[in-house]
């Protein structure tokens, strides 16, 4: 019974953070919205070919299943490929109707409207990893 709870505690986070994979080239173009910093990341790092992104549940009967920021990818220098960094890329998400109508946050039928997504580059940060992950090697 102890090892059940125990097991059921730990994947509660995941559940609850509700991540899914996500292609780089999703997250490219939102990293190309600033180009002084893709230019910089780009020369810089090389990019995994899969990474996360926040999943939108069932209850979104459009977007159910969608992906959004927070992204996250491993990334590693192109000086030392051993250095390895989690980047994570922010945004701000705007939600707009099928017929191109911005949907509010605060409405109360937001979730039920939503169809479209615009994601507009906030920030990225760097997290050092220290361990190899899948991705790269």
């Amino acid at each position: 019974m102890k090892s059940i709870v125990i097991s059921m505690l730990l994947c509660l986070p995941s559940t609850c953070l509700a991540e899914g994979s996500v292609s780089f080239a999703t997250i490219k173009p939102i990293l190309e919205q600033s180009p002084t910093l893709w230019k910089h990341l780009d020369k810089s790092f090389t990019f995994a070919g899969i990474g996360e992104g926040a999943r939108l549940g069932r209850h979104w009967p459009f977007l159910g299943g969608a992906r959004v920021a927070p992204y996250s990818l491993i990334v590693a220098s192109k000086d030392n490929p051993k250095i390895k960094f989690t980047l994570v890329v922010n945004c701000v998400t705007k939600y707009y109707t099928d017929r191109g109508e911005q949907v509010s946050k605060e409405a109360a039928d937001f979730i039920q409207k939503a169809a479209k997504t615009e994601e507009i580059l906030l920030n990225v940060s760097l997290r050092p990893i220290d361990r190899e992950p899948d991705a790269l090697k």
